[in-house]
């Protein structure tokens, strides 16, 4: 008889042996002051809730009749030591049959054997109190229990809970506030969420759900998220909103004159952008990516380009003076109202001091990108070289009581 049970035990001792390196498995121990058992529930992809060959284990009982001992079942009939469940949605909920000989003090301990999914809920529940207890992280309760049998009715169950399932939608646009993330909870009633900010701000907190909860408006970024409920307790999770790329608009361009107007290259230096839309100022347009245009007519002249990348449109402009430009000798010209020359690396205009009527400045580089507008009241105007980007070459254009001054400087900037 001894060697018919230690054959079982090594038996027994083998199957939990190969269960160690199974994911999604848990042992529960029974523990009195002298003895102890344990039941195993695990599961597989091809697990059954019928009896499994291979998977299960049937439960043997203890001759010794003051030994303790825990189990599940498969069926009415069958008793288990190890219970190998289908994979799950939602929650399962497994009773925890004991033996008990004697009232007493008594342990239930869990032994985690192989990881769950990261999110997983699992709970013991008291039918006899309602109380539910974690038992996830290899917890160990005390409770005091009054002698059952085989046939008596399970007072715990074992409760699984899969995580929440979360999908999300990110921003269309870099700078919208579009994104949305969907929460759900398969099979669990009466659930409650909370979700936070990267700031650990609360941003929405709902009771009594029932369906999947849906959230919009959000920025890109990280959120947290809470939820609970009374037969699965407090499960967090976290998601992100992913940004679209950032879109920008811009562009430089290259001036050339012919024996009829100007031909300007326009670059396109945009980022992420799949469209454009070129306004040239003079009533053209183009939706190439770098257009050159011909300008017939030697003016000032306000170029647009506007991009889009999905939802996502954004606009640059800057001025294009396509008039000749006579390069002096020297670095000062001078008129009868209007004098421009440098100093310390930046500019001085001064008009003709009985001048009462404002005046414009403009300070273009060799691109042609606006560096600098104002209007000019005195009659002594500066533009300091902070204003100004390092060496290089610039137009500067002045106009004042209509008459227009243009000069291209090299201004040396420390």
């Amino acid at each position: 008889m001894k060697s018919t049970y230690k054959v079982f035990f090594f038996i027994l001792l083998f199957s939990f042996s190969n269960i160690m390196a199974i994911d999604h498995a848990i042992k529960v121990k029974l523990e009195s002051l002298v003895y102890s058992d344990e039941t195993v529930i695990r599961f597989l992809p091809n697990a059954t809730n019928s009896y499994d060959n291979g998977s299960d284990a049937q439960k043997l009982f203890s001759q010794n009749q003051q030994v303790p001992a825990i189990f599940t079942k498969c069926d009415s009939t069958t008793n288990l030591a190890i219970n190998a469940l289908p994979m799950y949605a939602g929650q399962v909920r497994v009773p925890l049959l004991l033996k008990i000989p004697a009232a007493g003090t008594y342990n239930l301990r869990s032994i985690i054997l192989g990881a769950f999914q990261n999110g997983t809920g699992i709970f013991l529940y008291d039918r006899q109190t309602g109380n539910y207890f974690d038992f996830s992280h290899g917890n160990l309760y005390v409770f005091n229990l009054t002698p059952q049998s085989i046939n008596s009715p399970a007072r715990f169950e074992l409760c699984f809970t899969s995580p929440g399932v979360v999908s999300t939608t990110g921003t269309s646009c870099s700078f919208l506030t579009d994104g949305s993330v969907t929460i759900s909870k398969a099979n669990l009633p009466n659930w409650e969420l909370i979700i936070r900010d990267s700031s650990h701000v609360i941003i929405s907190q709902v009771d009594s759900l029932n369906t999947p909860y849906t959230m919009s408006g959000l920025v890109g970024g990280n959120y947290t998220y809470e939820t609970y409920s009374s037969s699965a307790g407090i499960q967090t999770g976290s998601f992100t909103i992913s940004s679209a790329a950032p879109l920008a608009a811009s562009f430089i361009f290259q001036l050339s004159h012919s024996g009829n107007g100007a031909v300007v290259a326009f670059n396109n230096t945009s980022t992420n952008a799949v469209d454009f839309n070129w306004s040239f100022g003079d009533g053209s347009s183009s939706t190439l990516e770098h257009p050159t245009h011909h300008y017939l007519t030697d003016s000032i002249y306000h170029v647009e380009l506007t991009v889009s990348n999905l939802n996502c449109t954004t606009t640059y402009s800057s001025t294009l003076d396509t008039k000749p430009i006579v390069l002096a000798g020297h670095n000062e010209e001078q008129t009868s109202q209007v004098n421009i020359f440098t100093n310390d690396g930046g500019l001085v205009i001064t008009r003709n001091q009985d001048e009462e009527t404002h005046g414009e400045v403009i300070v273009y580089d060799m691109h042609g990108r606006l560096l600098f507008n104002d209007t000019i009241i005195e009659a002594t105007f500066n533009v300091s070289k902070e204003k100004l980007r390092s060496t290089s070459t610039y137009l500067v254009v002045v106009t004042s009581n209509g008459q227009v001054v243009r000069k291209k400087l090299v201004l040396l900037v420390s």
